[in-house]
């Protein structure tokens, strides 16, 4: 159910007044009662010269109505603030003096309420705040003429046109000798056409106004044909309008009426503005005077403000046009029930809405209007297909539907955020964002390729990936320390320096020796490690046999005697210059060839004990 409450004037309306015929009733008898308590007042020296007379709460346009009554059981209430600069300039030609010069600001508080979708009363009190006009000493607060009034829907006049009507009376509640009061009733009766084409509404009136005749200065008032035409550019999904409007009305000529260009035709101009938020309606206006009638200002400026006076329990209903959003056609715009589901909600219900994508959004709301799509409360989005992450890409083609991403020929990667180097991290929290890597805890290796002992050689040119090393540029030994066990090799970073010719160890290789020794004291279960000297091709082989023996026997020695290695854990061999390992046609080549190396040719099993260590 949906509970109406009627907010500001201190009036509270039947909490069941939208369910209940009764309190319809009620409503309108009130709203006429309004028009009917207060009698005629005798006609007075002076007049209104006020013309700027806006629209009721909740109307798409502020000086000219329109057509079209949305809501069943709905009330508006609707507050404004106007400035108008030199808005009577009445010139008295017996006194050779100006009657009204300067300024006035009026604020005014209004209400409507709507039935059926077709009729609506409401009721509008001005109140002028403040005066500069010379006519009168008193230039304070005055109350303005009460206007009540009724609109009705009448029908379709086009395919895209609708005929309405408007009655308005004013009671002559203001004061006459200040210009807020003609002293007597006016009654106000014109006819509308309003329609939309495209996203542009419009609407345009034609009236006729009945008050007592009289000439105050140069100003002439009485019976006139009233005329306005409005038009309003819908923007951002229609929330907001921006337009131009134009009313005034002709005084019609008559016994004691003297009538003329200057006198007896005003007309304002104005641009107006609408922005809606949720069922709140704000506006504003700017407007001149066309015609140099008293009664036009030079300058208008207005601001209003309106709402729906509603609490909703129950179904929603975005547009307040009393159709829930579930079975209305056009959730987005106020339109009028029907029985065909298609046009039910819609502003004109002999016209379907065009949708040519097919996805139940008309047209006019749908901002993907050629794919069909979902209906979303962002307005950018309502009729488009479902983009759940907001990338722009739809879900249906996303890759990442879930993750912000961006465009990509390659399908798999479409809708994914950017990842340059492929390895399935994306570049935001990729720090290696060019080189395919692995996943990390470390966020400053997240992303890099594996680097298991964490020494900055990646494993894949690590040739000791699980102990930290050093680079070099031999790829054997690069990434691994200056002794490490890789596979059946203790494999050495350094060279094991030796005097020319001679297998006499020179003493800057003692650390080195030192650290091997140390591993095998470390590693007990290598049993037998095989010491074994090469040489580079300079001199004859036989000498180059001899000498590679020799120098692998010195090493053995060195590590028995001061490595405290177990003798049985240790054999030496000599190969000469047989197993090369580079070219000797450089001195660079030659250099890596003259080596000793350490093979382990045994290691403990389950069953064997491990090698004695000597301390």
């Amino acid at each position: 159910m949906r509970r109406k409450v009627m907010v500001g004037f201190t009036i509270v309306m039947n909490p069941l007044i939208r369910s209940s015929a009764f309190s319809k009733r009620r409503a309108i008898a009130w709203l006429v009662a309004v028009g009917l308590v207060s009698a005629p007042v005798s006609a007075q020296p002076g007049a209104s010269t006020r013309i700027f007379e806006p629209t009721s709460p909740g109307d798409r346009f502020r000086l000219v109505p329109d057509a079209m009554v949305r809501g069943d059981g709905e009330p508006w209430v609707g507050w404004s603030w106007d400035y108008a600069y030199r808005p009577r300039s009445v010139f008295d030609e017996r006194e050779e003096k100006g009657l009204w010069e300067g300024a006035e600001i009026f604020t005014l508080l209004g209400a409507s309420y709507a039935l059926w979708n077709r009729l609506a009363f409401d009721i509008a009190q001005p109140l002028r705040l403040a005066s500069t006009a010379a006519m009168s000493k008193e230039t304070g607060a005055s109350l303005v003429d009460t206007r009540v009034g009724t609109r009705a829907s009448i029908g379709p006049l086009t395919e895209t046109d609708l005929l309405g009507g408007e009655l308005s009376i004013w009671i002559p509640t203001g004061n006459e000798d200040k210009g807020t009061s003609d002293g007597s009733s006016r009654v106000h009766i014109r006819g509308i056409v309003s329609g939309r084409r495209d996203a542009v509404d419009y609407t345009a009136s034609l009236g006729w106004l009945h008050r007592k005749k009289a000439d105050v200065g140069n100003l002439t008032i009485g019976p006139a044909i009233t005329f306005g035409a409005g038009a309003s550019f819908g923007l951002v999904r229609d929330l907001v309008w921006l337009g131009p409007e134009i009313a005034g009305h002709f005084v019609l000529p008559g016994d004691g009426v003297d009538t003329g260009w200057s006198r007896s035709v005003p007309v304002e101009g104005s641009a107006t503005t609408r922005v809606r938020v949720g069922r709140w309606l704000l506006g504003g206006l700017l407007g001149t005077g066309l015609t140099p009638t008293p009664g036009t200002a030079r300058f208008r400026v207005e601001l209003s403000v309106a709402t729906v006076a509603s609490i909703t329990v129950g179904p929603s209903d975005w547009d307040g046009d009393g159709i829930e959003d579930g079975r209305d056609a056009c959730p987005r715009t106020p339109g009028l029930a029907n029985s065909d589901p298609r046009k039910h909600g819609c502003p004109f219900p002999d016209i379907i809405p065009s949708d040519r994508d097919g996805d139940g959004i008309a047209d006019d709301r749908d901002a993907c209007i050629e794919t069909a799509g979902v209906s979303s409360d962002d307005p950018w989005k309502h009729g488009c297909p479902p983009d759940r992450d907001g990338d722009g890409i739809v879900d249906e083609l996303d890759a990442c539907p879930d993750t912000v991403g961006e465009p990509s020929e390659e399908p798999s990667k479409h809708g994914c955020p950017r990842d340059s180097d492929g390895d399935g991290i994306i570049d935001a929290l990729d720090a290696c964002v060019d080189v395919p890597g692995v996943a990390s805890e470390d966020p400053g290796r997240h992303g890099c390729p594996a680097d298991r002992d964490g020494d900055g050689i990646v494993d894949e040119l690590d040739a000791c990936p699980d102990t930290p090393g050093q680079a070099h540029e031999d790829k054997d030994k690069n990434g691994c320390p200056p002794v490490a066990i890789v596979a059946d090799e203790i494999r050495i970073t350094e060279t094991i320096h030796f005097a020319t010719r001679s297998a006499r160890i020179l003493p800057e290789s003692d650390a080195l020796l030192g650290q091997i020794a140390e591993l095998l004291q470390d590693h007990p279960e290598i049993l037998l490690v095989s010491i074994e000297g090469h040489t580079d091709s300079r001199d004859n082989a036989y000498f180059n046999q001899q000498l590679s023996t020799w120098r692998a026997a010195s090493v053995q020695k060195w590590l028995v005697q001061r490595g405290k290695v177990a003798p049985a854990r240790l054999t030496s061999v000599g190969y000469g210059k047989d197993r090369p390992i580079a070219s000797n046609d450089t001195p660079e080549g030659m250099a890596r060839n003259r080596r000793v190396e350490f093979h382990i040719k045994k290691r403990a099993t389950v069953d064997e004990e491990p090698s004695p260590t000597i301390r």
